[in-house]
């Protein structure tokens, strides 16, 4: 864990980096700021990792290539041209930084309900059967009589189908089909997999290209993990009450994985996180009880026990990294 020292340490050298990778827009090809450069790099090992990381999200962006033209324009839209270049910083390394974007323009043409940011919206549905979306979520809703199936594009959400046997509703994500039993269940799309937990009766899972195959049968107070891409998949079990609390604003962990507490816990916070990806950290379980109502002091208390550091940047941005 790091001590708030060296928090406030990581932070100057970042902010250094960014006013090195300035000086070397403005004076490309001038040898003295790259002697520069090269002997703040050599002032120590951490010194020269954060340049590293600077540099590099800045050269896989291609923007140390077009920052000269754009400067000007952007300058305009920012009040500094430091705290652009930071936030330029979180911005370009979207293929490094992972951090999601979502509603974007392509959801918001597909989804038929939608949320922000710590937003929750209840949906009902046919039969008397309801669902509540999660915040930063996007579905699609296909009804027909007392049948209905919900798409899961984005975020998670909590399905109650309880109060009607002759309503039918059967979800889909991922190209894995859901079919309920009198059931309810939180389902969410988390770090590239699908998480189920059901509550309350029976859910069954196939392909949706062969649904004569079953990937699994759950019921109540059992969850998985389901990786379509390699097949992967993890069974577990936990108190039903404990299942989808997010909706009364607490997340509960059960030896969950850090990455995908970051991802749901990411959902409440109206600004931007940004991660940098780190297999080791993100892979790392804990467990505890987080107040969604402060998401900040929530990912704090995610990160630290996997030996990450949190940082605040301009304009609501989030920085997690294992520096």
């Amino acid at each position: 864990m790091h001590s708030a020292p060296n928090d406030a340490a990581s932070d100057r050298l970042i902010e250094e980096a960014v006013d090195l990778i300035m000086l070397m827009q403005d004076q490309s090809g001038d040898p003295e700021i790259s002697e520069r450069i090269r002997l703040w790099r050599n002032t120590s090992g951490q010194h020269d990792a954060v340049w590293r990381k600077v540099a590099g999200i800045y050269d896989a962006s291609g923007l140390l290539l077009e920052a000269r033209q754009r400067n000007e324009r952007r300058e305009s839209l920012f009040p500094t041209r430091r705290n652009f270049l930071i936030g330029g910083l979180a911005f370009t390394g979207a293929g490094i930084w992972g951090y999601d974007v979502v509603p974007d323009l392509w959801l918001s043409m597909q989804a038929d309900h939608i949320t922000r940011k710590g937003q929750l919206q209840e949906i009902s549905l046919p039969g008397g059967a309801h669902a509540t979306l999660g915040p930063n979520s996007a579905i699609t809703l296909r009804s027909h009589d007392l049948r209905s199936e919900l798409e899961l594009l984005s975020g998670m959400a909590f399905v109650d189908h309880t109060r009607d046997w002759s309503a039918q509703v059967s979800l889909v994500a991922r190209d894995v089909k859901f079919e309920t039993e009198r059931a309810k269940l939180d389902l969410s799309l988390d770090s590239g997999s699908i998480y189920l937990s059901v509550a309350e009766g029976r859910v069954t899972l196939s392909p949706v290209k062969d649904r004569s195959r079953t990937i699994a049968t759950l019921g109540a107070g059992q969850w998985l993990s389901y990786e379509p891409r390699h097949r992967e998949i993890e069974f577990g079990a936990r108190a039903v009450d404990e299942i989808a609390n997010w909706r009364d604003g607490r997340l509960i962990a059960r030896n969950d994985p850090v990455g995908v507490l970051i991802d749901r816990i990411s959902r409440w916070y109206t600004g931007r996180v940004i991660q940098q990806a780190d297999p080791r950290m993100n892979a790392t379980r804990i467990s505890g009880v987080f107040d969604l109502s402060d998401p900040i002091s929530a990912l704090s208390a995610v990160v630290r026990p996997a030996g990450g550091h949190l940082r605040t940047l301009p304009g609501g941005l989030v920085l997690i990294s294992p520096v």
